[in-house]
């Protein structure tokens, strides 16, 4: 487990590229994973009782995901792909993260029914690595993707990551019914450190438009799915 300090800039979705050429010019690239795709399916109860703590405010808050890295080659349906079963615990700005790896076919990663008994039989195979006992209810809520570039800002020594395109995959429709799948209208500059230390670069970011904020891709998709897109 690590805990970080989390701090979120946002902005509309159409100034994606100002602030991948800011991080670009206050940044070095991250060495080992610069640009990804990002799937991840998130897990709730039938009461949606994890993004009713996110909507209220709650303080403490936990999230259950399966997380997937990379673009899915169709000519790879047929192989296992590492996938990360994570737990996600919040006490305000703080996190704590814990993650265990597990083969899964990418297949049906990428095309099953969130649905299927197969997404809460994983959850429930796996549920020794969670030092918390994992309600017994969860199921697989919505997937979502984004595209993310990654980079560390040689001044502070936080990781940053620009994530946008984000958008909603699949829903499971026995626990949020929906039309169709949205493409949230944000972009987020994210900062990870260990301290809320000084970023050099936050006033660049004012100026062009972004704004510091509690920012959650689960939430504001699901907001999303219930307001009929808006």
């Amino acid at each position: 487990m690590t805990l970080s300090i989390e701090r979120k800039f946002v902005a509309d979705a159409r100034k994606a590229g100002i602030a991948l050429d800011l991080a670009e010019h206050y940044c070095l690239p991250d060495g080992e994973f610069p640009d990804n795709t990002i799937g991840s399916i998130y897990y709730d109860n039938p009461r949606l009782s994890a993004f009713q703590h996110k909507v209220e405010g709650d303080h403490i808050k936990k999230k259950v995901r399966l997380r997937w890295y990379g673009h899915f080659q169709p000519n790879t349906s047929a192989s296992l792909s590492p996938v990360y079963l994570e737990c996600k615990h919040r006490l305000g700005a703080a996190r704590i993260k814990e993650r265990v790896r597990v083969e899964v076919s990418r297949d049906y990663l990428e095309h099953a029914a969130l649905t299927d008994r197969g997404f809460v039989d994983l959850l429930r195979r796996q549920a020794e690595w969670n030092e918390d006992v994992l309600p017994l209810d969860l199921r697989p809520l919505l997937c979502i993707r984004y595209e993310r570039r990654r980079f560390r800002c040689p001044r502070s020594g936080a990781r940053v990551a620009i994530d946008w395109q984000i958008r909603v995959d699949r829903v499971n429709r026995d626990l949020l019914p929906a039309s169709h799948c949205p493409l949230l209208p944000s972009v987020v500059c994210e900062f990870k450190d260990n301290g809320l230390q000084e970023l050099p670069w936050a006033p660049a970011l004012y100026a062009a438009g972004f704004r510091l904020k509690s920012f959650s891709k689960f939430g504001s998709c699901i907001l999303m799915l219930q307001n009929g897109g808006l």
